[in-house]
């Protein structure tokens, strides 16, 4: 007659920890040398626009042959939406545009709503609107 083999002690089950989502990393901005205080003057009431004024080369539709900035591109329109009222809110009127991948996937393209004849002025723009606002920004053809 063999032995018998000592059953295991039963293992209570782990608990799952989740982490916290880590913050994006800011990026370091040269500081500011202190200035005096400014007398104050007085302003007169400001209205609230409630919605950005579009700029006047805004054509509110993506015409071919033409350079445009690029905000991102999303599988999930509702992201993409999202990213386009943040942008509209700082003053940016976008456009969105919908292509198809290579595997017949649909993307929502989030785009300036301005185009540009030429490579250069639209990477200028791309890259003033990175600079003052933290997007990242590409050029779209």
């Amino acid at each position: 007659m063999t032995p018998a083999t000592p059953k295991p002690e039963p293992v209570a089950p782990k608990e799952t920890v989740r982490k916290a989502p880590e913050k994006p990393v800011e990026t370091m901005r040269a500081k500011k040398e202190p200035q005096a205080p400014k007398q104050e003057t007085p302003k007169a009431p400001v209205k609230e626009a409630s919605k950005p004024v579009p700029s006047k080369t805004s054509t509110g539709k993506f015409q071919k042959g033409f350079y445009y900035v690029q905000f991102g591109v999303f599988g999930n329109a509702r992201n993409a939406e999202i990213l386009s009222k943040q942008l509209n809110k700082k003053g940016l009127p976008t456009l969105k545009r919908v292509i198809t991948n290579s595997k017949g996937k649909k993307l929502t393209v989030v785009l300036l709503d301005r185009p540009y004849k030429t490579l250069g002025s639209a990477e200028n723009r791309a890259k003033s609107i990175s600079d003052s606002t933290g997007f990242d920004t590409a050029v779209y053809k």
